[in-house]
């Protein structure tokens, strides 16, 4: 493979996951048979969710365990579901909030917290790009 095969937001996922779950994701990457993947990223980044959620010491967020350990989170409000995320991943929310793109009670906690599983760096990123989509 070479450098430019892989896309930034797939490097940003390996940085964002465990030393040993990274080296893990490498490791598999090698040795898989890439001459009938599309997208190399896309593979990589899937390789590393799923890795990343099937190891309990990965360092992922505790709300995005909560995802992962019991498949959805739907007894839980919005509010205490947003009390868990970082701050810097509420303050991104807020400010889409706040544009009117979309209201609090269009989200529901499970989506949210499935944001997490891309660490807090990543959830950030995907938020700051559908902040800047015009969706009317």
């Amino acid at each position: 493979i070479v450098k430019d095969e892989l896309d930034d937001g797939a490097i940003m996922q390996l940085k964002q996951v465990s030393e040993v779950v990274a080296m893990s994701c490498l490791d598999h990457f090698a040795e898989t048979d890439l001459s009938t993947v599309r997208s190399k990223s896309a593979y990589l980044v899937g390789i590393i969710r799923r890795l990343n959620t099937s190891n309990p010491h990965t360092g992922v967020h505790p709300a995005a365990n909560a995802v992962a350990n019991h498949g959805s989170v739907d007894t839980a409000s919005l509010d205490s579901t947003m009390a868990a995320l970082p701050a810097s991943v509420q303050g991104r929310l807020q400010q889409i909030f706040a544009s009117g793109s979309v209201k609090p009670d269009d989200l529901e906690p499970r989506v949210v917290l499935e944001l997490m599983e891309f660490g807090e760096n990543g959830a950030c990123t995907i938020l700051d790009r559908y902040g800047s989509k015009n969706l009317w």
